[in-house]
């Protein structure tokens, strides 16, 4: 199980995810290769092993990015499973990529400055599910 958080070019205008247009279609943000330039910027330690899969590992850190089978990128996702600096690590791509994300662990968009607390009611909910399989 990860925390996912999916990224795309959200209308500027809408505050919430109930805002964004239900026909909204993502416009592309840029090529595979320019994302990942993006992302080792401010990690340069992330591997790509594969042009559409990513990851970024260290301590306390372990982040996955899908970036999808095409070359020009609309949105893309990041699978979270480390500790809070994963969240840290995330707002931080984000904010170079001067891109906004949906929170799985929320439902609503991703705050850069909240992002530790997105990743903790996801991880509070996943321990509940797990709880209530074992039993």
């Amino acid at each position: 199980m990860s925390w996912d958080v999916f990224v795309s070019n959200f209308p500027p205008e809408a505050k919430t995810v109930n805002d964004v247009p239900h026909d909204f279609m993502g416009k592309p943000i840029g090529t595979r290769h320019e994302i990942i330039a993006k992302i080792r910027e401010i990690v340069p330690t992330a591997i790509f092993p594969d042009k559409s899969w990513g990851q970024i590992s260290g301590p306390g850190l372990e982040v996955e990015i899908s970036l999808g089978d095409d070359e020009s990128v609309t949105g893309f996702a990041f699978h979270v499973r480390g500790a809070e600096i994963s969240a840290a690590c995330v707002a931080d791509i984000l904010r170079h990529l001067n891109l906004r994300a949906v929170d799985s662990g929320t439902g609503d968009f991703f705050e850069l400055n909240r992002a530790a607390e997105g990743m903790q009611k996801w991880k509070t909910y996943r321990d509940q599910i797990t709880a209530q399989k074992g039993k």
